[in-house]
């Protein structure tokens, strides 16, 4: 299948240093700003519920592991394990869902 976006997973496991401005230099700057504002809008497409944004922000951003964020929200790791992958899986569905579009409007 053709790619017309940089893989969310891939925008995630860089989110912290397009964020902060800490990345290699040889990326792009302007790719990564284009791949930041389209992450936030398929981030506001996937109509996460509160705590599914709040789990993924506290593992991609604050860089917190499972456990530690199980043991902030007092619940299990495995729950956490569980909305982070159904918050992941919203995301990348959006994604599918506007390549499809494009691709169908161009033929």
């Amino acid at each position: 299948m053709i790619r017309l976006y940089k893989s969310p997973t891939a925008i995630l496991n860089n989110l912290h240093e397009i964020r902060e401005g800490t990345y290699n230099t040889a990326r792009c700057f302007q790719a990564d700003c284009d791949d930041l504002m389209t992450f936030n809008q398929a981030l506001s497409a996937a109509n996460l519920s509160t705590k599914q944004r709040r789990i993924l922000y506290m593992y991609y951003i604050e860089e917190l592991n499972q456990s530690e964020i199980a043991y902030i929200l007092e619940t299990s790791q495995p729950n956490v394990s569980m909305i982070l992958s159904r918050g992941v899986r919203a995301i990348k569905q959006v994604y599918k869902n506007w390549e499809r579009k494009e691709l169908n409007e161009c033929t």
